[in-house]
């Protein structure tokens, strides 16, 4: 699996237009040709292959992609996720030098067990850290409503405006740790 990053330089209007004939060339080659999945929201790009191989149609379509538009993939965002084998420091090595003899623009790709898309983790190690930015994210917004020492009825408009949201979007899919709930209760009593 493979999560890349667009650089949008452009207007979101201008963006979804130049992106359109990229989405559509994966749609007839990776997934009509049943390589695997491919999904996009704005500049985020997930695709899960079958086979390492396929890399090589993919990083050929971007490179084709970047010629005619200008866009590319931002390197530090994008995530190689190792779905048969464990990202341990040799496997990463190995697949690191794979790439870097295969594809040397691809070579600084973070190769990981997990990595986040849209909110959610994805992966084989997806699961531990599902829930560990969000309730950080959480924790954080729940101290400086705490901070800012507000009356009740700022602080609860504050904590369904600013904290509560930052849970949902998981939420919707993936039910919350057990720890939620106690920090949630922390959270309300101040304690």
């Amino acid at each position: 699996m493979v999560c890349f990053n667009v650089a949008p330089l452009v207007s979101s209007t201008l963006f979804t237009l130049a992106i359109d004939p990229l989405l559509w060339v994966f749609a007839c080659t990776i997934v009509a040709s049943n390589l695997r999945v491919v999904t996009a929201c704005a500049d985020d790009i997930a695709i899960a292959l079958r086979h390492r191989v396929s890399l090589k149609i993919v990083h050929d379509i971007f490179v084709r992609y970047e010629a005619l538009s200008g866009l590319c993939l931002l390197a530090h965002k994008c995530i190689l996720i190792l779905l048969p084998a464990e990202a341990h420091a040799h496997n990463s090595a190995l697949y690191s030098l794979w790439l870097s003899k295969h594809f040397a623009d691809w070579k600084h790709f973070e190769i990981a067990n997990s990595g986040t898309y849209l909110g959610f983790s994805l992966g084989p190690s997806a699961g531990k850290h599902m829930w560990s930015g969000a309730l950080t994210k959480y924790k954080q917004r729940i101290d400086n409503i705490a901070l800012a020492h507000q009356c009740s009825s700022l602080s609860v408009a504050s904590y369904n405006a600013r904290a509560l949201p930052t849970l949902g979007n998981i939420a919707q899919l993936v039910s919350p740790p057990p720890k939620h709930r106690r920090l949630e209760v922390c959270a309300l009593t101040g304690s």
